[in-house]
């Protein structure tokens, strides 16, 4: 608008002049003028003269006004960019004076943000091991509600996750975390365990043998360290102790813990792992890596120290639309038992639930899934899977352990249901005494779990 303006006042100027040189002709002598034209009065001259002057300055001082719009004008609009935690408005460099004047950038800090997810799941289950489920044609319930609270501020993030199932309550995970640079973030806190293929061996509700060993979807309590600088990805982590106290079985994580004449407790857990991921196409990819784990077990009856250790190495390919997952583990437990207390065999627990397990194994999981993203409405995708496991301990009349999960995953908008039917020899939470002990009756059962996540 003061361009504008500024062109109009230029105009009215220009007349000005036409008009001031008109004027100073008409007053010349009166033998320039066509002999029919009166000459004008003199008087009137000077008055118009008087008018045009005053004019002049109002349209110069208006003039002046107007210039700093005008000059502003020229530039490129600022506006506002929309909210959210990655807004560019809020990564934009700001510029300021240094002590000496000259000017340096300073980079804004993001603002705070705060998000409340959940989740709620009803789940049915039969199991041809279990009198009662197959009089009753099978049980439904409520498995599940939990709370999800992520949040951050700057280079500053933290998330916990708590669960409510029917019989306890327990932490998922609490973690406070801090980006170091692009690559590199540590978190403090109930953190989960990088060991072997992640997030989870599995595509079931049920997951794979490994999770019931303590060595898949783990999570305690420590420090861990993430580099990711494409294709590698590193983790290092220390862990002091489980989430929990070892007298407690009331859990989500499969963890050592106390109880009759097992008393050893996990301590002083370090973690490594190392992989390398490359691309076969664009939504193509394999993962190859190696993972070690070694720790500390306190007996409390002794009150000494025995040791634990584990290795991995997996395989994780995503060929769109398969996806392939190969892992072998070997892991062993020497606790420092009392006299006449088995080192065969060690305690682990969960879901109130506490189960012996040979203290020493292989494992090797092979899991094989087909997504599908032509389905009818309303499903969004089906992906269908099995999940093999096979555990392969060590030590006198030691029997392996098998899980098998064939199931498919529904999914429609913000729900998950999962449909499996596992099968399982000498496995626990498929009707066996434990895992790698002395059974060899193959037992299975049906289970569906419907979640909405939000």
């Amino acid at each position: 608008m003061g361009a504008r303006l500024a062109n109009r006042a230029t105009c009215s100027l220009q007349a000005v002049v036409l008009l001031g040189m008109a004027i100073n002709v008409a007053a010349e002598p009166q033998e320039r003028l066509p002999p029919e034209r009166p000459l004008p009065d003199r008087t009137a001259i000077q008055a118009e003269l008087s008018q045009l002057r005053e004019r002049i300055e109002a349209l110069e001082r208006l003039l002046s006004a107007s210039a700093p719009d005008a000059a502003s004008s020229a530039a490129e609009p600022v506006l506002p960019a929309a909210g959210g935690r990655d807004s560019p408005a809020r990564q934009t460099p700001a510029v300021v004076e240094g002590d000496a004047g000259e000017a340096r950038p300073v980079e804004s800090v993001p603002e705070p943000w705060l998000d409340l997810g959940g989740a709620l799941r009803i789940s049915y289950s039969w199991l041809d091991y279990d009198r009662g489920s197959k009089e009753r044609r099978g049980d439904f319930d409520v498995e599940l509600f939990r709370l999800d609270l992520t949040g951050g501020s700057g280079p500053f993030d933290f998330s916990v996750q708590y669960r409510w199932y029917n019989d306890f309550d327990t932490v998922h995970h609490a973690w406070l975390g801090y980006q170091l640079s692009d690559a590199t973030r540590v978190r403090l806190g109930v953190v989960k365990v990088p060991f072997g293929l992640l997030p989870v061996a599995s595509h079931s509700f049920w997951f794979g043998a490994t999770y019931y060993l303590g060595f898949e979807d783990d999570y305690d309590s420590g420090l861990e360290l993430h580099h990711a600088a494409d294709p590698w990805s590193v983790h290092l982590a220390f862990f002091k102790n489980a989430e929990y106290g070892s007298g407690r079985s009331e859990r989500y994580s499969f963890d050592v813990v106390t109880g009759g004449d097992q008393q050893n407790e996990e301590l002083n857990q370090f973690n490594g792992r190392l992989a390398y991921r490359w691309q076969h196409a664009d939504t193509r990819n394999s993962e190859f890596g190696l993972s070690l784990m070694w720790g500390e077990l306190h007996n409390k009856a002794t009150r000494d120290h025995g040791e634990r250790h584990a290795i991995a190495v997996h395989w994780d390919g995503n060929l769109d639309p398969w996806h392939l997952q190969l892992q072998w583990l070997d892991y062993q437990f020497r606790p420092a038992n009392p006299v006449g207390v088995s080192d065969r065999q060690i305690q682990l627990g969960a879901f109130g639930a506490p189960f012996l397990i040979a203290a020493a194994g292989e494992v090797v999981t092979f899991n094989l899934a087909r997504s599908f993203s032509t389905v009818p409405a309303p499903l969004d995708k089906i992906t269908c899977y099995n999940d093999y496991s096979h555990v392969m301990p060590r030590g006198e009349r030691a029997r392996d352990s098998i899980q098998n999960v064939t199931g498919c995953l529904l999914t429609a908008g913000k729900i998950y249901a999962y449909l499996d039917w596992i099968t399982g020899k000498n496995m626990w939470f498929i009707g066996g005494p434990g895992i790698g002990l002395s059974d060899d009756r193959w037992r299975s059962r049906f289970n569906v779990n419907i979640g909405y996540y939000f």
